[in-house]
C-alpha cells in the first residue's frame, strides 16, 4: 500500500487534497477558505469556490484575488450612500444612465447595502444614490423570517454636488 504524504512538509498525516492540483496536504500545510469567503462577488471563479488549498495553489492563484478582494471591500465600507428620501440632497449628483443595481433576496438591510457598495467600487464609483430597501415578511406557519429586497444606482459624487446648507430645509419661513 502506497503511503500519501504532504507535498509541503512530507508529513504521513494528510487528511486533506488540494481543490486545484488534486495534491496531498495535511492540516498545518494546506489554506482553508470559507466557502462565502468571496460571497460579495457578483461571479465567483471556480478555482476560488474549491475551499482547500495547498501552499502553492494558494499562493499563485488565489491570495492575489482574496487581497483584491479585502481592499475591494474596505473601499465599500467607506462609500457614500444616499437613500431615495434624500432627493433634495442628491439634486445635483450625476447618476450612472446605464447601471442600476437590483437585489431580490438579502438577509438584512445591512448587507443589502454593503452588497450595493461593493458593486460600485468593482464599478468604479464612489457612491450610490436612490437606495431603496423593501422589508417583506415571509410566514411559514408559526415561523416568520424577514426577506430584503432594493436598488440602487452607482455614482461619482464630487464636493461641489453636495448642498451644504441645509438650513432652508427645516424652516420654511
Amino acid at each position: 500500500m502506497e503511503k500519501i504524504v504532504c507535498q509541503t512538509c512530507l508529513d504521513a498525516k494528510t487528511t486533506l487534497r488540494c481543490g486545484i492540483c488534486d495534491e496531498a496536504s495535511c492540516k498545518t500545510c494546506s489554506q482553508i477558505i470559507d466557502e462565502d469567503a468571496f460571497s460579495f462577488l457578483p461571479e465567483v471563479p471556480d478555482e476560488l469556490t474549491k475551499g482547500v488549498y495547498c501552499h502553492s495553489c494558494f499562493e499563485s492563484r488565489v491570495s492575489e484575488a482574496k487581497a483584491h478582494y479585502d481592499r475591494t471591500m474596505e473601499a465599500a465600507k467607506n462609500i457614500d450612500v444616499f437613500t431615495s428620501e434624500q432627493g433634495k440632497e442628491t439634486s445635483r449628483i450625476p447618476r450612472s444612465k446605464t447601471i442600476k443595481y437590483v437585489i431580490d433576496k438579502c438577509e438584512s438591510a445591512e448587507e443589502l447595502t454593503m452588497r450595493f457598495a461593493f458593486r460600485a467600487v468593482l464599478d468604479g464609483f464612489n457612491s450610490i444614490v436612490d437606495v431603496n430597501i423593501i422589508a417583506e415578511k415571509i410566514r411559514n406557519g408559526s415561523y416568520q423570517t424577514t426577506n430584503y429586497k432594493g436598488s440602487a444606482v452607482p455614482a461619482n459624487v464630487e464636493a461641489k454636488h453636495i448642498i451644504k446648507d441645509k438650513s432652508f430645509r427645516h424652516n420654511p419661513n
